[in-house]
């Protein structure tokens, strides 16, 4: 077999092994090392195949919340320009309502961006960007709605606090959230999304609604 061929067997071999083991730990119980081990088997070659299952509308599989953001973080880290437009392309398709995972895709891919220090448009192609700028746009349309669940509230806001442009939507929301009639989890997350933007409006905005305690 010529090295070329045998080399890229190894590496589909090696994909498909990945993509079973980052199953199995999502549905078995994995001690911490273990799964540290899982996700240790990607590289900037095999990311794409990994990570294929599990995108789509619909189709993102067993894996809990948590091991797919953990699966998505280690993705985004390791993936191409490439690469890492078509994760962009996957988390923005379908309905006008956006899936949990899929904003866990985005939040990722925005913290792996900040990490970097690199914007966006040296990092993701033209429509790339086109996608992921109106998914943005729907997500702060949608973000005041007190009839979503916690879950996708909170997933919106850890999204959103990594965007320069969403910091005046988050002042103006988050300030509704520390109040007794929000639940702990939300107001945990508005404490810690106005500690992590800049500027003296977010400590202001923290103590607003102070005298209603």
């Amino acid at each position: 077999m010529p090295a070329a061929e045998a080399a890229t067997e190894s590496r589909s071999a090696c994909s498909k092994a990945s993509r079973a083991a980052v199953t199995r730990a999502g549905t078995t119980e994995v001690a911490a090392i273990g799964a540290a081990a899982v996700f240790s088997s990607l590289h900037s070659e095999n990311v794409a195949d990994v990570v294929r299952p599990f995108l789509g509308v619909g189709r993102r599989g067993s894996l809990p919340a948590t091991r797919f953001l953990q699966l998505m973080r280690s993705a985004v880290a390791l993936a191409d320009r490439e690469t890492l437009s078509s994760l962009a392309r996957a988390a923005t398709e379908g309905q006008q309502q956006l899936e949990i995972w899929q904003i866990n895709t985005l939040t990722a891919i925005y913290e792996a961006l900040e990490r970097k220090g690199k914007p966006l448009d040296d990092s993701l192609d033209k429509p790339a960007q086109v996608v992921l700028s109106e998914a943005v746009t729907r997500i702060l349309e949608q973000v005041a709605d007190t009839d979503a669940p916690d879950t996708r509230r909170l997933a919106e806001v850890s999204l959103l606090v990594r965007i320069p442009s969403a910091s005046q939507r988050l002042l103006e929301l988050l300030p509704k959230w520390l109040t007794v009639e929000s639940s702990p989890a939300l107001q945990g997350a508005a404490v810690g999304a106005l500690a992590h933007m800049a500027g003296d409006k977010p400590a202001e905005a923290l103590t607003a609604n102070w005298a209603t305690y």
